[in-house]
Parts: C-alpha cells; structure tokens; sequence
C-alpha cells in the first residue's frame, strides 16, 4: 500500500512523470512496445509510419532525457533502440543484418561467460574486503572479536561461497537492474561508476579524436614523401611519445609548468572552480589544464596509428590498380583520399575494437598521476580494498565494450572495402 501512495505521489506533477518512468519496468515496457510499433508500422503501414516515426524518437529521447536514463537502466532503453536499428537495417542489407544478429545472439553467452571468469578471478587472492578492512583498522589500532567479523562478513554477504554470490549478483542485475553495492565508498555501484562517467567519457572521447585526427594526416604525409625529412622527424616524434612512459610526461610538463608559472596544474580543476563553480573568466585555465592530459595520453597512441597508415599506405601506392589510375590520369589526391586511404584504413578500423574500453576506463597510472577524476582510479582502489561488485561491474562493462566494439569495426570493415562479404558462419 505504501508503495502504491509512493507511486501517485511520483506522478503527481508533470515534472515528476518521467523519473517515475525511468524508475520502473512499466515505462521500459512502453519504450519496447513504441519501438515495436513502429517496425509493424514501417512493414505494413508505410504512409503512417512516416508520419509517427519522429514521433516515435521523440517519445524515446523524451524518456531518455527526463527520465534518467543514465541511471541504472540505460541498457534497457539501447536494447529498445538496437531493436529499432535491426528492423531497419533488415530493410535496406538483410546479408549484413543476419550478420548482425547472428553475433548479437552470441553475446549473451559470451557475457555471461567473461561475467563468471571476472567474478572468478577477481575472488582469487585470499580474503575478501571484510579482511582488507580489519588489517586497515588494525593498523590504526582497532581491535576486532572473531564474532564481530564474522557479523561484518554476515552484514556483507559475504558469508556464502563465491558461486553464491555470482549467481545473486547476475540475478540482481537481470531482475533488477542492481549491480551491487561499493563497500569501498558506501554507495550503490552504479552511483560510484556515475559519478565519474561523464568526466571520463568527455576526456577519453576528446583523446580519441586527437590521436586519429593527428595521426591519420601524419600517416599520409609520411607515405606521400617517404624518406623525407618530415618523415623521419615526425616519425621520430611518435616515437618520443610511444616510448616515454605516460606518468613521466606527466611529471616533466607539470614540474615544467610549475617553474615557468608558479602554479601547480594538477587535475582539471582548480581550488577557485571547486568553490565558485565554473564560470567564463575559469575557461582559458580549464582549457589549459586539459591540455596536459590530451598531451600526455594521446601521444602514447599515435606512433602505431602512424605506422599503421604509412605501411598500408604504401603498400596500396604499389599496387596495379594505382598505376592504372595514374595511367588513365587521376590526381594524385584522388589516388590517395580515394583509393589507397580507403584500403589503407582496414587494420586502422580492426584496431579500434578496444577504444570504446578505452573510452569508459581511461589512463590509470597517468589520472592518478595527474589527478584526474576518471573512471581508471576507481577500477584500482577497487582492486585494492578487494570490493568486488565494484571491480566485476567495471571490468563487465570494459569487456561488453570491446565485443560492441569489435561488431562496430567489423561493419565498418565491410563498408569500408567492398572485397569483405559477411559469410553465413558470421
């Protein structure tokens, strides 16, 4: 009964309407069956399914936005749009869509599969996080009774065997969307991995494109004058930046900085920021903190990018349908940007299959180095204090991202070269 009170009280105003639909599976149900009509719509009724089909996005974006999609549920509402993708893509590449569905009926066996060796092995090293917090305590003079552990471990659930505990850690997370709760910082772990999402996805995202976006046209430049002076000079430098140890390059531009200016850049914000919240006259200060990271962690990646390009490179200016284009009078650009870029991309896409991980988790050592308030610290203080709901979610999420990952390079492989055809053994 309280519930139900609970409930039309939710509702009760208009701002309120959709978080009581985030928060419950009736506003999921109705997300899945909008998506469902609009794919019968789109088989049966095409002139109606124009018209309701924005319609339809609205209605999803508008849960998504104010129903705090971002909260624990965010994946039922990707599957209601994965389904929505799927019927459309049936539509226009069925190869390409039994493609796709074959390898999205894999996932789930594979998940549960990578989801049991992480809980495995995260439960390896002796003890559990109840002894990690008796030794801390102990170390600062605590004394703890055997029943006063052994309630601890009770009031932890970790008084089962392992297998237990996996199994009601996977049932939260399918029934309820739960994926356990932080010891470590007293929270829910989906609110820990919250916190830090959107800060680290904005820095790991931005590093992202300035690795390929200064890599790529370097890779070129390389195989257009190959032994040039440029060639050797920029390839040097990715070199410079490959083999110097990020959490080095950090301390040398920080202490470099601190000399010149006297001011200490260590995080992305400032005392100042923290206190009076972001405002325009703390943007050039920002943009020049976040530099530092984009520096560091983004050289550690370009050397192999530009090998990568400037071998494919040339190795595709070598071959004869180059010299036929030059025969019959192409440009050199359209040979380049056209023909041999395309080809040349293909090992450069196949390795983009651990970026969306690398995107969630980011640069461990360098964040702690450099303070960074990202995803990468807590994934090791996890590890640390052996809280294991805290580091199986994130490892879980790491490993769904590189199986999303690898289907997204390997349908742009397809489109990217025209010689790959999508088999029925997928």
């Amino acid at each position: 009964m309280q519930e139900v009170l609970t409930d039309a009280a939710a509702v009760s105003t208009a701002g309120s309407f959709f978080q009581f639909i985030a928060d419950r599976w009736i506003g999921y149900l109705l997300v899945a069956l909008a998506v469902a009509a609009l794919c019968i719509l789109r088989f049966k009724k095409k002139e109606l399914y124009q018209k309701l089909e924005s319609w339809g996005l609205i209605f999803i974006t508008a849960v998504a936005v104010f129903g705090g999609l971002v909260g624990k549920f965010i994946w039922i509402l990707l599957i209601g749009l994965l389904v929505y993708l799927l019927m459309r893509l049936k539509m226009r590449n069925k190869e390409m869509y039994r493609y796709v569905k074959q390898r999205l009926l894999m996932f789930i066996p594979t998940v549960i599969i990578i989801a049991f060796v992480i809980f495995f092995i995260i439960q390896l090293p002796p003890g559990d996080y109840v002894t990690s917090y008796v030794a801390a305590m102990s170390a600062e003079g605590e004394i703890f009774t055997p029943e006063q552990i052994a309630d601890l471990r009770l009031q932890y659930g970790l008084d089962d065997p392992w297998y237990i505990q996996f199994f009601n850690w996977v049932k939260d997370i399918v029934l309820h969307g739960d994926f356990g709760y932080s010891f470590e910082y007293g929270r829910d772990v989906w609110d820990v991995i919250m916190d830090r999402l959107y800060l680290t996805l904005a820095i790991s995202f931005v590093i992202l494109v300035f690795q390929y976006g200064v890599s790529l046209p370097i890779g070129i430049y390389c195989a257009r004058h190959q032994y040039s002076v440029g060639d050797y000079a920029l390839s040097f430098i990715g070199f410079i930046g490959t083999a110097t140890p990020n959490f080095l390059l950090a301390i040398i531009i920080m202490y470099y900085l601190y000399t010149s200016t006297g001011h200490v850049y260590l995080g992305l914000f400032s005392t100042e920021m923290l206190q009076n919240g972001m405002r325009w006259e703390y943007v050039p200060e920002f943009l020049g903190r976040c530099a530092i990271p984009l520096i560091v962690i983004g050289t550690s990646g370009t050397c192999g990018i530009i090998r990568t390009v400037r071998a494919q490179m040339l190795d595709e200016q070598a071959r004869q349908y180059t010299l036929t284009a030059r025969a019959k009078g192409c440009s050199e650009k359209t040979i380049t940007y056209k023909y041999c870029l395309r080809a040349a991309m293909n090992p450069v896409v196949s390795g983009m299959a651990g970026s969306l991980r690398t995107i969630f988790s980011g640069s461990t050592v360098s964040a702690i180095v450099m303070n960074l308030a990202i995803q990468g610290p807590v994934l090791l203080a996890a590890l640390k204090a052996q809280d294991m709901y805290l580091a199986g979610t994130t490892v879980l999420i790491q490993a769904i991202l590189v199986l999303v990952g690898t289907l997204l390079s390997d349908i742009a492989l397809a489109w990217l070269d025209p010689r790959i055809r999508f088999s029925e053994r997928g």
